[in-house]
């Protein structure tokens, strides 16, 4: 015990020593970007490695800052025990001037880390303390990443002094954002205007709330110049979840609602929230101040969805003055007849004050409406409610109409898939209906669900190759089990466009009949195309890719390029044929994945950067705002070309965190070290001298579940003993290894 003491002893003092050595930087100096830098980052937003255009400097080295508490720990809820500070520069209130510190901690408080926990629960606003530790980013696979320090655990926070905390900052919508979020990867973030403010904490006036967001996590609200930015529940006060603070009346405040002022701490956040770019996090009660309120629109529906000649169909809306708004004036719907005038109708109420309808005349077969609806109140505020898209989306006009066709009744997959708007929404959402094709994906190809979350599928069928002639359908019945590819099917269900597994995907779901009309019927063709034709930058209802969704394509010679593309779903990956990266899907009864023991099918392949495949084809699917391709079985791959041959043999997922003895050792001048990942983290892995001085960064980086190793070249040092140090989100080990010369 006495030895183990001395020894952990040795490791505090030499950490101690060896934070000691390491340059003061002020906050500024790590944040700061070159404009130049940043215009660059405007035009190609989020492109994934692009990332160090906005990064911070010095990145993944170890430093040591001087700042003063703008928020104390235990106010957010990131980490999950919310152990976290924003710190600002102490003598500079400009742009650049505000970092976050994230230490790398476990969830559970280790006893070991009493002193350092205590110690910085210690610190409040307006203290100022020394923090040294490693500069990173997260998440690192995104442009839209937060630049923080990752203090040094070994150290405790002492507080030097105090002042007063800087003022808040005036801003804009525009300034992180510009124009109406789109929903996949946007052209509007501004990294020019908003990456100086990051990490600060800003105040923004007259701004409306449009939906709450699909995460459940915030709203998105927009200016009065039609600007986007999305509120993101990173304290305790301003969130819905189970972290919430007891003592919070806090609710998301309703579509339509004003908000007069709102005041928050700017931050990227990772998931599904990522790419909206620079989000607002309120922080402390009386952050958010709503004030009038406009009219609220919700619930429009169409009876009935499908329009034939003989009907009248009516359009319903619940319309309601919310707490703060004023009366409504009037109820209007704007409708035209193939693209003629507007006609404009008053809505009438029907089974209760907030419900709300008017019909639309009949008309012949074959013609196309479109229309919209407009609230206004007594002094002039009003809404409109102009497509099913939701946000500010479903707000503005110029981005889509609620529409249809007059038909006979009988509907085509194009039909139900085809859309001038670039929202991508069917027009039948919520039809029950019956729809005719050939079966092109089966249970020999995708699974009954998928393999992760907002996955593909089993079943697909296609009307043909051409454009708007696919669809995915999906149910639970017995019968579909049977169906084969090539078999003519007709198939009832009901149309939707947020099916569990996706968002954004045109469906048949809830089937309720199938019928098979023959069988043996040739597949249709793949459509060719190139991969950057559905790349990252590609947004959703795009008029180049929409209309091949849920149908095979086909794409020549594909290199893998990026193992990790997307923060969500660590089995996917992206291929490229030199035009721009597409995201592949692993859902398919395939044996090529890029996670190591991965074991779904036997004799699986990993992948590794620069293998190829001699040609790649798939359905073409829409998840986590891009659109990706899903291989169904190893037909749908080229002949594989593996960058290089003897990979090393296959070892299991590791149970627990592992760091190996380096071999050779003693060694002259190259070592290996091994480690395993029992799951993904935050790893870095460095080496130090005898007196606690770091000489190497291995690692420091977002590393996948699986074993890894790396050579450390001693040639450049002086023979002697030397430590490497594996640490991680609840892992820190030390080992020793000698360099005989």
């Amino acid at each position: 015990m006495k030895v183990l003491l001395r020894v952990l002893l040795m490791i505090f003092v030499l950490a101690t020593i060896a934070d000691a050595q390491y340059p003061y930087r002020n906050i500024r100096d790590i944040q700061y970007r070159p404009n130049d830098s940043l215009l660059v980052a405007d035009q190609l937003q989020n492109v994934g490695t692009r990332w160090t255009l906005q990064g911070a400097n010095y990145f993944g080295d170890t430093v040591r800052i001087v700042g003063v508490c703008v928020i104390p720990a235990k106010v957010f809820t990131y980490t999950s025990i919310g152990y976290n500070l924003v710190l600002a520069d102490t003598g500079y209130n400009g742009a650049f001037s505000h970092i976050f510190v994230r230490p790398n901690l476990s969830s559970t408080t280790n006893p070991s880390d009493s002193v350092y926990y205590a110690s910085m629960l210690g610190v409040q606003p307006g203290d100022i303390v020394e923090i040294t530790g490693p500069i990173t980013e997260f998440p690192s696979s995104s442009m839209n990443s937060m630049s923080q320090i990752v203090p040094n655990r070994s150290l405790t926070y002492d507080i030097i002094g105090q002042q007063e905390l800087p003022p808040i900052t005036n801003s804009a919508v525009g300034d992180f954002y510009r124009g109406l979020y789109q929903s996949s990867y946007p052209n509007g973030v501004k990294y020019t205007t908003g990456e100086p403010l990051e990490a600060k904490y800003v105040e923004l006036t007259n701004l409306t709330v449009v939906s709450r967001l699909s995460t459940g996590y915030g709203v998105l609200i927009v200016d009065a110049e039609g600007n986007n930015i999305a509120t993101y529940d990173a304290s305790k006060w301003f969130t819905t979840r189970v972290h919430k603070d007891p003592t919070s009346t806090y609710a998301h405040p309703a579509d339509f609602s004003q908000i007069d002022t709102l005041r928050g701490w700017i931050t990227p956040v990772s998931g599904q929230q990522n790419n909206y770019g620079y989000n607002i996090a309120p922080v402390y009660p009386g952050d958010m101040v709503l004030g009038v309120s406009r009219p609220a629109i919700s619930r429009v529906y169409r009876y009935p969805v499908i329009v034939t000649p003989d009907s009248t169909p009516r359009i319903e809306a619940v319309i309601k003055q919310l707490p703060l708004g004023s009366t409504i004036a009037s109820r209007l719907i704007y409708y035209s007849v193939n693209d003629g005038p507007y006609n404009i109708d008053t809505m009438l109420a029907i089974s209760s004050d907030t419900l709300y309808s008017v019909n639309i005349p009949a008309q012949s077969i074959g013609t196309d409406v479109k229309y919209f609806i407009k609230v206004t109140d007594i002094n002039g505020y009003y809404s409109i409610s102009a497509n099913g898209a939701g946000g500010a989306i479903g707000t503005d006009t110029s981005k889509g109409l609620y529409f249809y066709k007059v038909t006979d009744g009988v509907l085509t997959i194009h039909d139900v898939q085809y859309t001038t708007f670039t929202n991508g929404r069917s027009p039948y959402v919520g039809a029950v209906t019956t729809i005719r094709g050939i079966v092109t994906s089966d249970t020999s190809d995708y699974g009954l669900a998928p393999i992760n979350n907002r996955g593909v599928s089993v079943w697909h069928m296609q009307s043909g190759n051409g454009p708007f002639s696919g669809l995915w359908f999906n149910g639970i019945m017995d019968t579909l089990s049977s169906l084969q590819k090539g078999d003519s099917v007709a198939i009832t269900g009901t149309i939707t466009e947020y099916h569990n597994y996706t968002s954004d995907v045109t469906c048949l779901d809830n089937i309720s009949a199938v019928e098979i009309l023959s069988v043996g019927n040739p597949i249709p063709d793949p459509v060719k195309f190139t991969t950057g034709t559905f790349g990252s930058l590609v947004s959703n209802g795009d008029f180049n890719a929409e209309p091949w969704e849920g149908m095979l394509v086909e794409f020549d010679t594909v290199e893998v390029t990026n193992l990790n593309p997307t923060y969500q779903v660590f089995t996917e990956y992206n291929v490229d044929d030199k035009t721009g990266e597409i995201t592949v899907l692993r859902d398919g009864k395939n044996t090529y994945s890029t996670v190591e023991g991965d074991t779904i099918y036997p004799g699986t392949t990993i992948l590794k950067t620069g293998d190829k495949f001699a040609g790649l084809r798939g359905i073409l699917h829409y998840s986590y705002n891009r659109y990706k391709v899903a291989p169904r079985t190893n037909a749908d791959y080229g002949t594989y070309l593996p960058l290089s041959v003897g990979e090393e043999t296959f070892k299991p997922l590791p149970a627990v965190y592992e760091l190996s003895n380096n071999y050779p050792n003693p060694f002259n001048p190259k070592t290996v070290i091994e480690y395993g990942l029992p799951r993904a983290d935050f790893v870095t892995l460095k080496v130090y001298n005898i007196l606690g001085q770091e000489v190497a960064t291995l690692k420091n980086e977002i590393q996948k579940a699986g074993r890894y190793h790396v050579t450390f070249d001693g040639s450049k040092l002086s023979s002697g003993i030397y430590f490497y140090r594996l640490q991680t989100s609840n892992f820190n080990q030390v080992k020793k290894m000698m360099l005989v010369k």
